[in-house]
């Protein structure tokens, strides 16, 4: 009886667990967050075949492009890598021994854009182990989704200047919310559902005349 071997996948993990949505991410608006074991969340390729010395294949993709985020590749890259590329945009290739490769990745870094409204992004994990072993010497890959739940931030509103023009002697009332000559005030990036007030603002000097705030919620203003 001759029984031939076939070439076993490889299996991605994360956290020494290949079961990828009991192991939701989460991070904040503007925060990145880091894939290594410290933080419970350790990516790596694991494949009973390798010798040590098979070449293998990883690509992590951020689904919709740098518009959710980007990547980065983890503090040690060894320079015995057949190749990294894409390192800090949204797509990473790498291709290397599978030591090699999980040592790229530990400690990546995924920097979520900015503005990301209480958003899941995904990043795709994809590796090969290019037929390496086996008899049958076909390929065999392992495919998996991250999820990242990135939350809210309350980020600052933006207040413009504003230039508004009245006769000598002419009382004039303006509002400083809306576009006078420097753009509108906004609550802030992909904050539109929010409302901004007037809670303060600076006197002029009395030779120049006054400037009374009517209304904080509406941002009126009136100069005598």
């Amino acid at each position: 009886i001759t029984v031939s071997s076939v070439n076993d996948e490889p299996v991605n993990l994360i956290d020494d667990d290949d079961s990828f949505p009991a192991n939701n991410q989460s991070t904040d608006d503007g925060v990145d967050l880091a894939f290594h074991d410290a933080n419970g969340n350790l990516l790596e390729i694991t494949d009973v075949d390798d010798d040590g010395s098979d070449s293998y294949t990883l690509e992590l993709s951020v689904i919709g492009g740098a518009t959710k985020g980007t990547l980065e590749l983890g503090p040690t890259v060894p320079g015995g890598l057949l190749m990294a590329d894409g390192d800090g945009t949204a797509k990473i290739d790498l291709a290397g021994t599978r030591a090699d490769i999980n040592t790229a990745i530990d400690g990546l870094i995924f920097k979520p854009a900015a503005g990301l409204n209480n958003e899941d992004v995904l990043i795709t994990m994809t590796s090969s182990d290019g037929g390496a072993s086996g008899d049958d010497e076909q390929p065999q890959g392992d495919t998996d989704t991250i999820t990242i739940a990135v939350a809210p931030i309350n980020d600052p509103p933006i207040a413009n200047d504003d230039e508004v023009k009245t006769p000598e002697g002419t009382p004039f009332d303006f509002n400083v919310f809306i576009n006078n000559g420097h753009g509108a005030d906004s609550p802030g990036p992909n904050e539109g559902f929010q409302d901004i007030d007037v809670v303060d603002f600076d006197p002029i000097p009395a030779a120049l005349g006054t400037v009374e705030l009517l209304d904080g919620e509406t941002g009126d203003f009136r100069y005598t």
